[in-house]
Formats: structure tokens, C-alpha cells, sequence
């Protein structure tokens, strides 16, 4: 992940936040395979 937003360019500021948001995420679903997670439960963390 954070190989690609480096190709997009975006700030360091911008991939903290999306590897924020991503560990959130992970934690939410208790460490859970994302192929897993139902779309209800995506929407609830949102």
C-alpha cells in the first residue's frame, strides 16, 4: 500500500493517514481475512 500511494506522489501527510485508517480497520474486524468481512460490517465501521 504504501508503495503505491509513493508512485501517486501523494505527501507523507496523506500515507499516514491511509495506513491510519487501514490499521483502524484491521482492529475493527479483529484481525479477520478482508475476504471475509460482510459489507454490513464495512459499512459499520464507516
Amino acid at each position: 500500500m504504501v508503495a503505491k500511494i509513493f508512485r501517486r506522489k501523494s505527501s507523507i501527510r496523506t500515507e499516514q493517514t491511509y495506513a491510519s485508517w487501514v490499521r483502524r480497520f484491521i482492529l475493527f474486524c479483529s484481525n479477520r481475512d478482508p475476504a471475509e468481512i460482510e459489507v454490513v460490517r464495512m459499512r459499520a465501521f464507516l
